[in-house]
């Protein structure tokens, strides 16, 4: 007999990140997350090589990047490439949050394939493409919220909350015609919101699956670095902040929210005002009222980087900008009152520090979460730049993902038939945690079809 339910995996294989997972039952036909590969993407592409986006999928095509499927993608896509376009042949892509290696390769997928996504995600997506230059395309957006199942085709999607480095994380337990497949998507334990990610190990738990996807993106012989709880990450901070009469800067993920509110409270603990960038205002806006977040004149100030007027005036900044320019202040005033100020600086905008050119002795916290790493980062040159200018250089942060010790606690806690372990680089540590209360552990295989058997 045939069975109607199986799994391929198309990303998220021996890497962190990518995660392309195809769920199949019956005629129906789901992806869970669609997003770039950095692993695989740094083996042909660098910040200065990147694909030709007038050449749509031509140039992932010819290293494999994304899978080469019929009925999959849009015909603007696929005008260069050898791949014919076709009707779509998929049902829905479910996406469970919005970092860049689960959902960036969505831009290629055929608007008339629905995706599925949270309520606040779609917001952060919204406020991600109006201020940068990300293009996710024009699809069939649909949202939902925990508790709220979506049926598409024999498959009912269940999403549910997770604590995770960027709002509105979700695993999914998919109930399908051979029983619950379980798809953690990112999560960890030692969040402000850890409850959302017990609510899910719970729910999981009462589904019995036959299957549980589950990352291990902290699941290696040895952790690289240090990581705190959020609540450590506060801490940590005021620490190195408290009794300073230099400029402080921190630099983390862009929609790192809780890292938000975290320095928002350590700059208020040590009487200095947070400043942060346009991009983090647009975000903090367009989350206010999904989540309990700073607010703008308040609980932080905007920096205003100097633009090709030159006169810090609105009308130097694109429309989506002016409306925080009341609340701007520029290098000068940082420069003037340095000792006053907790800076939200991305790495990315490091030249500012030639304008505001800050006295030797200050601070420089780094609290990068994933999907970065230091290396992707360009630590060296990071490096540099503080020497240069005389930051002490501090390392606290709160990862996104749960330790290994955490994920065997999942895993045990769940007591899935099946583990198939993704989103890490050491997938056959997995055999070691399971135990005896996961009937098989499968390493998949990158484009290898699984199928799977209920009871």
């Amino acid at each position: 007999m045939t069975h109607s339910v199986n799994i391929t995996f198309y990303g998220g294989v021996n890497e962190i990140g990518g995660n392309k997972i195809l769920l199949e039952d019956r005629d129906t036909k789901i992806f869970l997350d669609f997003g770039e590969s950095f692993t695989c993407d740094n083996e042909y592409f660098v910040d200065w090589l990147q694909p030709r986006a007038v050449a749509g999928l031509k140039d992932y095509f010819e290293f494999g990047l994304v899978p080469k499927l019929k009925g999959l993608y849009s015909r603007d896509a696929l005008r260069f490439t050898d791949l014919k376009y076709e009707e779509p042949k998929f049902d829905a892509v479910f996406l469970s949050h919005a970092h860049y290696d689960h959902i960036a390769h969505i831009a290629f997928v055929d608007e008339r394939i629905p995706i599925y996504l949270g309520e606040a995600t779609k917001k952060i997506l919204e406020a991600w493409q109006t201020s940068s230059r990300n293009d996710f395309g024009e699809h069939d957006f649909r949202t939902f919220r925990t508790g709220k199942k979506v049926r598409v085709g024999s498959i009912e999607v269940e999403p549910v909350h997770v604590d995770h480095s960027v709002p509105a994380a979700y695993g999914f337990i998919s109930h399908t015609s051979e029983g619950a497949v379980i798809y953690t998507g990112d999560l960890r334990m030692h969040g402000p919101r850890s409850d959302m990610t017990q609510d899910f190990v719970e729910k999981a738990r009462e589904a019995k699956p036959i299957a549980l996807v589950c990352e291990g993106t902290r699941v290696a012989p040895n952790e690289r670095r240090k990581n705190y709880s959020e609540e450590g990450v506060g801490r940590e901070s005021s620490r190195v902040i408290s009794g300073s009469e230099k400029l402080v800067i921190a630099t983390f993920y862009g929609r790192d929210v809780d890292r938000m509110r975290t320095f928002s409270e350590v700059a208020r603990e040590n009487e200095r005002q947070y400043v942060v960038s346009t991009k983090a205002a647009l975000l903090l806006k367009a989350l206010k009222g999904y989540m309990d977040v700073p607010k703008l004149g308040e609980d932080f100030l905007v920096y205003a980087r100097l633009k090709r007027g030159g006169r810090f005036d609105e009308v130097d900044y694109d429309k989506w900008e002016r409306p925080f320019i009341k609340h701007a202040v520029n290098f000068e005033y940082i420069n003037r009152h340095q000792f006053e100020v907790l800076l939200n600086l991305d790495f990315y905008n490091f030249c500012e520090l030639i304008d505001i050119q800050p006295d030797r002795g200050g601070h420089f916290i780094y609290s990068m979460s994933e999907p970065y790493s230091e290396e992707d980062l360009g630590a060296e040159i990071m490096q540099n730049w503080l020497r240069h200018f005389g930051l002490r250089f501090h390392q606290i942060h709160a990862s996104g993902h749960c330790s290994r010790e955490e994920i065997g606690q999942v895993i045990a806690k769940i007591e899935p038939r099946l583990l198939f372990p993704v989103h890490t680089e050491h997938p056959e540590l997995f055999k070691k945690m399971a135990g005896r209360k996961v009937g098989k552990v499968i390493l998949p295989e990158h484009g290898s079809k699984y199928f799977i058997k209920g009871t």
